[in-house]
């Protein structure tokens, strides 16, 4: 066998690959991957060293700036890569009028001097205010006016307790007044005045009535005992005789009606009149040969009458029955039939035993001949 071809040279490759000849493909297959690039801060650079087969940074941060107030503070700023200063200065204090501030750089703080005045002395009713406007002290307050006092009173003004002190006591309200009388103080004067008289006793008093003089309630009572009224009958009316000073009752009851045997009677006082009550005994159901009368005395119905005497002498086959319509005895008979005889035979009815009696016999019958 004659042999020929040749392989393909291996290809140039970077210092992060590798080659391996695929018999199965026939040609170099190349593996291997660059590391990623680093992440740099804003003021690096990143540049990939086929020596060393790594990536090489540089880059130096700006020094931070120095010379800051106390107050100041430097922040980087990755996004403008630079130095960020931010100032935050305690704000200036609110001062009183008397006050000055000046800010301490040892202290990083506001330094505030200055006095306000002292208050002034003021009497018991005044008061002291501080105006920040004029920077002094404003006295404000006026005494209480003096009070008006009575005729036997005087006013004198305490500073201890910034109250008009009045002194002096009215004389005594008189005692012992009878109960339509009144004091009032006369301040003109400045003396108890005495006033009021008692009411007259009323008239015209109905003759159960009498009037006392109430010192409680300062009234003239009247008190009224009128003997009660009665309890009435329906049919009684009643007026007072002032004259007797008593009750008059009049009126009478109406007499009891007559009343039947089987009747009662009860005095309604709701109808103020008698009430008849009862009924007659129902009467009585009779024979036909029979009369009810009803008897006022006994209050019952007496019943009088007599059935008539059945009927004698009857055939046996006959019977007697009473007729309550026609109020008579009737007669029925049912004599056997006579029988149907023989030429030789008679027939005469038993009365004992209520039948036909047949006799008779037949004459023998003659011997015959042969023929």
């Amino acid at each position: 066998w004659d042999v020929s071809g040749t392989q393909e040279p291996e290809p140039t490759i970077a210092c992060y690959q590798t080659t391996v000849f695929s018999t199965s493909l026939c040609s170099w297959v190349v593996s291997g991957t660059q590391d990623p690039q680093p992440t740099v801060a804003c003021y690096e650079t990143a540049t990939f060293n086929t020596s060393t087969c790594v990536w090489d940074v540089i880059g130096t941060q700006a020094e931070q700036p120095t010379g800051l107030e106390c107050y100041e503070t430097a922040s980087f700023n990755a996004t403008e890569c630079e130095w960020v200063v931010t100032a935050d200065q305690p704000a200036q204090p609110t001062l009183a009028c008397y006050q000055t501030a000046v800010f301490n750089t040892t202290s990083c703080s506001w330094d505030v001097s200055g006095t306000q005045e002292p208050e002034p002395t003021i009497a018991c009713y005044q008061t002291a205010e501080f105006s920040t406007t004029l920077c002094s002290w404003v006295v404000s307050g006026t005494q209480e006016p003096q009070p008006t006092v009575a005729c036997y009173e005087t006013a004198t003004f305490n500073t201890s307790n910034c109250v008009w002190d009045v002194t002096g006591t009215q004389p005594a309200q008189p005692t012992g007044l009878e109960c339509y009388e009144t004091a009032s103080f006369n301040t003109t004067e400045c003396v108890w005045i005495i006033t009021g008289s008692q009411g007259a006793v009323p008239t015209g008093l109905a003759c159960y009535e009498t009037a006392s003089f109430n010192t409680t309630e300062c009234v003239w009572v009247v008190t009224a005992a009128q003997p009660v009224q009665p309890t009435l009958a329906c049919y009684e009316t009643v007026s007072f005789n002032e004259e007797t000073c008593s009750w008059v009752v009049s009126g009478t009851q109406a007499e009891q009606p007559t009343l039947a045997c089987y009747q009662t009677a009860e005095f309604s006082t709701t109808l103020c009149s008698w009430v008849v009550s009862g009924t007659q005994p129902v009467q009585l159901t009779v024979a036909c040969y029979e009369t009810a009368t009803f008897n006022t005395t006994t209050c019952i119905w007496d019943v009088s009458g007599a059935q008539p005497a059945q009927p004698t002498g009857l055939a046996c086959y006959e019977t007697a029955s009473f007729n309550t319509t026609e109020c008579v005895w009737v007669v029925t008979a049912d004599q056997p039939a006579q029988p149907t005889l023989a030429c030789y035979e008679t027939v005469s009815f038993n009365e004992e035993t209520c039948s036909w009696v047949v006799s008779g016999t037949q004459a023998e019958q003659p011997t015959l001949a042969c023929y």
